[in-house]
């Protein structure tokens, strides 16, 4: 996409695909960011997942962090994001149910 991966300078090893998509990456490596200004902000993070547009980490140094979904930030080293605010169940292996916040299979929790 326009502008993916504009700022490397050093960096190596990443895969960005969409319009300014890991645009300030400049020596952090083996990051993937997919989607519209996905992983914009990271600039020396190694190993992170950028997945969605604008899927993204509050922090250029952040490592192994990976953000999931339209406007999905990851905070902090080794964490992972699903989705943003506006968000309001998950689903893994079955879609969420009215009044579960996440379900897990057969498992569900508020």
């Amino acid at each position: 996409g326009w502008a993916a991966g504009r700022g490397m300078g050093t960096a190596a090893g990443n895969t960005f695909i969409g319009a300014q998509a890991g645009r300030g990456t400049t020596s952090g490596g083996l990051n993937t960011a997919l989607g519209e200004r996905a992983g914009f902000t990271n600039t020396t993070g190694n190993n992170n997942l950028f997945l969605g547009n604008r899927a993204d980490a509050a922090s250029g140094t952040l490592n192994n962090a990976t953000a999931i979904g339209y406007l999905a930030s990851v905070t902090a080293n080794d964490n992972m994001v699903f989705g943003n605010s506006s968000v309001i169940g998950w689903g893994f292996g079955t879609a969420p149910t009215a009044g579960n916040a996440i379900v897990v299979g057969s498992t569900s929790a508020n």
